[in-house]
């Protein structure tokens, strides 16, 4: 309900790393429904499941995610767990569920994404489904909550699969200006396919990449990464990208990249394809 006040209240497009999915859909949707359900629920509500390896068993996973996904934030919250949990000798209070859903909630996300009061939307959403599974261990089991971190993860994965079908223009595409010549196709990445390219200083044709691992692809090694979000999960490409004769040295993005790989990026934002962190 919070989330959807701050929706509400406060326009404007918001990404954050949870939206950066790179990948085939069903490779990650597996890993959705089976492997992150049964890791996360050990991890976070294994603690509360009154089953002595299992709360062992949570404190070391959550450890280990504090140092996968380090930063202050995630290694603060573990730290205050584990005084909440010796201060209160092992007994369950209020505050320790708290803390818990809370740290579930922020664990999904990295620092960089609380630039914006629309970050919440996402993380008020975890936070509440934290809550309802913490709620269904005490009551019930961990198995049970299990099955519904599952069951959730597969409606947003089967919503997520219909837009992208619903939403996205298949067709070819092509433009053309003094600067780019394009022809391009957008297909739904479902499974793995092999990745062709080939490349030169002014031109690439490449199959089967997303627009960010394209993007890399061409980049200069020397040059650093700027740092982009893709804006469209599941989908890769077949395109043509060739440079006019024409094209200037420098065509004002104000990035220190070739030009090729500088014409690719400007297309990229310009067709809402890409957008900077």
């Amino acid at each position: 309900m919070l989330g959807s006040l701050i929706l509400y209240f406060f326009d404007g497009e918001y990404l954050n790393s949870r939206q950066d999915i790179n990948g085939a859909f069903l490779p990650i949707l597996l890993f959705g429904i089976i492997i992150a359900p049964v890791f996360e629920e050990i991890a976070f509500r294994g603690y509360f499941s009154k089953i002595k390896k299992l709360q062992i068993l949570s404190l070391v996973i959550l450890l280990l995610y504090v140092i996968i996904f380090f930063n202050i934030i995630n290694l603060s919250l573990f730290l205050l767990f584990l005084l909440l949990l010796i201060i209160n000798k092992g007994k369950e209070n209020n505050f320790i569920f708290i803390v818990s859903i809370i740290f579930f909630g922020v664990m999904h996300y990295k620092i960089s994404d609380f630039t914006s009061l629309l970050a919440f939307n996402s993380i008020f959403f975890q936070i509440g489904f934290g809550a309802i599974l913490l709620w269904i261990v005490i009551n019930f089991n961990l198995k049970r909550a299990i099955l519904l971190h599952s069951l959730i993860n597969l409606t947003l994965f089967t919503f997520e699969y219909f837009y992208i079908i619903n939403e996205t223009d298949f067709s070819q595409k092509r433009i053309e200006n003094k600067e780019i010549y394009v022809e391009w196709k957008k297909e739904f990445n479902f499974l793995p396919k092999r990745q062709e390219i080939t490349a030169s200083e002014t031109s690439f044709e490449a199959k089967n990449y997303d627009a960010l691992e394209l993007y890399r692809a061409i980049q200069p090694l020397d040059k650093k990464e700027k740092q982009l979000f893709a804006k469209e999960p599941f989908i890769s490409y077949t395109i043509n990208f060739q440079l006019k004769d024409s094209i200037n040295a420098n065509s004002g993005l104000g990035l220190d990249l070739d030009e090729l790989a500088e014409q690719y990026l400007k297309f990229s934002i310009e067709h809402n394809i890409l957008a900077p962190k």
